[in-house]
């Protein structure tokens, strides 16, 4: 049974950028909340997301690798939060590639949780992308604090649009 903090569901749902959570405690780590914006940036109701891993989202050999990477993170690295570059398919079949931030959630009594922020690198402008970005600030620090408050640690979350696509840049050239 996961154990979301109360009130955490409701402020995940009421971010306008994709966002989701992940419980470790759970075979396959499956989606536990997600948000109408990932519904609409994916194209799936979020009934057919929750329960389910995003895995049967990403598809080709890029995705297979950017999948051991972010198992390796959630699993294994001590990393509190990283970001990811991922190949993802909506439901229509258009693929696009997403930017996706995980931040770990811990509390002493309950397995790991999993934030999922994502970013539709694709086909939002950098102005677009920017202006999400500063609204998931704000919205990761109310989520901060709620956690706090229920016990939970976690880091507050680096996310840095404008320095994200500086290294995708970097690694397309």
């Amino acid at each position: 049974m996961t154990m979301v903090p109360r009130g955490l569901a409701d402020l995940i749902d009421s971010c306008e950028v994709a966002a989701v959570i992940a419980d470790t405690g759970l075979h396959g780590t499956p989606l536990v909340v997600a948000n109408h914006a990932f519904s609409r940036m994916t194209g799936y109701p979020v009934s057919q997301i929750v329960g389910r891993n995003c895995r049967f989202m990403q598809t080709g050999d890029a995705a297979a690798t950017a999948r051991k990477r972010i198992h390796n993170f959630v699993h294994d690295d001590p990393a509190m939060q990283d970001q990811f570059i991922v190949p993802y398919t909506r439901r229509d079949g258009t693929p696009y590639l997403n930017l996706l931030h995980l931040v770990k959630m811990i509390h002493p009594d309950h397995p790991m949780l999993v934030l999922g922020i994502q970013f539709d690198i694709t086909s939002q402008s950098i102005s677009e992308l920017k202006r999400s970005s500063a609204t998931m600030r704000y919205h990761m620090r109310l989520i901060e604090k709620l956690m706090l408050a229920e016990g939970w640690s976690l880091e507050p979350a680096t996310i840095d649009i404008e320095d994200s696509l500086e290294r995708v840049a970097l690694c397309a050239s």
